[in-house]
């Protein structure tokens, strides 16, 4: 007995001829085994824009991502304005039954003259119903600075700050945050 038939004790033989094989195969196959497959495209770019459903995700991306980026730089917040290189920005928060209210003024290096200002602070119920009012006076001599007060209603909801410094008039508002 054979070596072969050893390992094979029923006596069966396989034989394999791949032209054999490769006659009966879908072309896939046959351009596979031939090296004339047409490969993958390669690099991420290449890849967004190898056909049109992937051409078309991909402008939507980018039309989505611009119109993010558009709407982010032209929406004004109502809570911060900047006026003569001054960034104005007003926040206000409650805590323990109470209201915290801070106007920051930005620092600017190039202002060079010491200017009064003066913060009429209005707290407003949930009708817009003025409950209370605060004054608040200072200097911004081009520091950072903070003007702070606080409302002792929780029932308050927003809060509106006129400030007048120099020639300017800027009026922000800011919903209190509940913490």
């Amino acid at each position: 007995m054979s070596e072969q038939d050893k390992d094979n004790q029923d006596g069966l033989h396989f034989y394999y001829d791949r032209d054999e094989r490769l006659k009966n195969a879908p072309r896939v196959v046959k351009d596979f085994y031939n090296g004339n497959m047409k490969t993958p495209e390669r690099g991420l770019i290449r890849v967004l824009v190898a056909n049109k459903a992937s051409r078309i995700m991909f402008l939507t991306l980018v039309f989505l991502t611009a119109l993010g980026i558009a709407i982010s730089l032209v929406e004004r917040s109502s809570n911060t304005e900047k006026k003569d290189g001054v960034r104005y920005s007003l926040t206000a928060f409650s805590f323990d039954e109470s209201i915290y209210v801070a106007v920051k003024l930005d620092e600017n290096s190039g202002y060079d003259k010491n200017t009064d200002v003066d913060i009429v602070i209005a707290a407003l119920d949930k009708t817009g119903t003025v409950v209370e009012k605060n004054n608040l006076s200072g200097t911004y001599s081009g520091k950072e600075s903070f003007f702070r007060t606080t409302f002792y209603d929780y029932d308050i909801m927003l809060i509106e700050a006129v400030i007048k410094s120099g020639e300017n008039s800027i009026v922000l508002t800011a919903p209190v945050e509940k913490r």
